[in-house]
């Protein structure tokens, strides 16, 4: 028979032979204790809801999945990198360098440290473009090259058509959402770029340091939850909902898009583009005009001054 500890998350074929009394069972308890006798294992397990208090159980294995430990015994004392999470990743900078070892980048899941069980950066289909970014970092840090740009001219609609397009097209905001964001960059002449997928912890060290050529004002885009999305059941269909054509979007709980605008380096103004139920943010009174209302104002306040 194999059981499963509730608190972990159990396979569809368990859940399965278990609901089609295959002896596999799904445990509503504490496990007390696991002893090793003559005929095998023996765990005590208390149970939440049921007539027996405490129940002794037979195994011939047990399993104790309990999370993991980052090994360093490939590091010298010298260049051992701090942890965080228990031990279980290493401590990062936004470009995922060690923050105690200068130049020890790490790849890959380790990444996931600072935005632990927030994104995902654990997974294949979230780290590869924290990977993507990092390789273009390096490539700004090492070799002098700046961040890929793409020149918009200095139109408003410019500016909206890339954020709407991106943020209908993007795998990699979609995956690391609040991870990865595309910047809007306004020149000191008033001309617009736009950079993809840049690390959002990273962007105000990085257009302090110029990596995107000289920057008056800028906005970083994200794909965001709302605040507290985690707690509403996604299938309760009593929870309250903001209807779609609400184009405030501030307390949207699903994906969305999100516009938070900085000049000379300071919050100045951030715009949610209403939820979508089909993730289209493609409508011409709902997601178009309020971005271009939004956009409109700050780039007006960011108009250099004539003489």
């Amino acid at each position: 028979m194999t059981a499963v500890d509730p608190r972990a998350p159990a396979v569809a074929g368990e859940l399965d032979s278990y609901q089609l009394k295959s002896q596999n069972a799904l445990l509503d308890g504490r496990v007390l204790d696991i002893r090793r006798e003559a005929d095998g294992l023996r765990v005590p397990v208390s149970f939440e809801r049921a007539d027996e208090v405490v129940k002794d159980l037979r195994y011939d294995r047990v399993i104790v999945a309990a999370g993991f430990r980052f090994d360093t015994s490939i590091f010298d004392d010298t260049c051992a990198p701090d942890l965080i999470v228990d031990g279980r990743f290493p401590a990062l900078t936004p470009l995922s360098e060690s923050v105690n070892v200068p130049g020890l980048y790490f790849a890959g899941t380790l990444m996931q440290g600072p935005d632990f069980k927030k994104s995902t950066t654990g997974f294949i289909h979230g780290f590869r473009y924290s990977v993507r970014a990092l390789h273009r970092a390096l490539r700004v840090r090492h070799y002098g090259e700046t961040w890929p740009v793409t020149e918009l001219g200095d139109t408003v609609e410019r500016a909206v058509d890339a954020v709407i397009t991106r943020v209908n097209r993007s795998s990699a905001l979609w995956q690391q959402f609040a991870v990865l964001g595309d910047l809007l960059l306004v020149a000191p002449d008033g001309t617009l770029r736009h950079a993809e997928e840049v690390p959002v912890r990273h962007v105000a060290q990085a257009v302090r340091a110029g990596d995107f050529g000289e920057v008056a004002a800028h906005a970083v885009i994200t794909l965001e939850y709302g605040a507290d999305h985690d707690r509403v059941d996604p299938f309760d269909v009593t929870a309250g909902r903001k209807p779609q054509q609400d184009v405030a979007g501030l307390d949207s709980r699903y994906l969305h898009p999100v516009v938070r605008w900085y000049r000379a380096g300071e919050p100045a103004g951030e715009h949610h583009v209403t939820e979508n139920l089909e993730n289209e943010w493609d409508s011409e009174e709902f997601h178009r005009a309020p971005l271009r209302a939004f956009l409109a104002d700050r780039l007006a306040s960011a108009a250099p001054v004539t003489p």
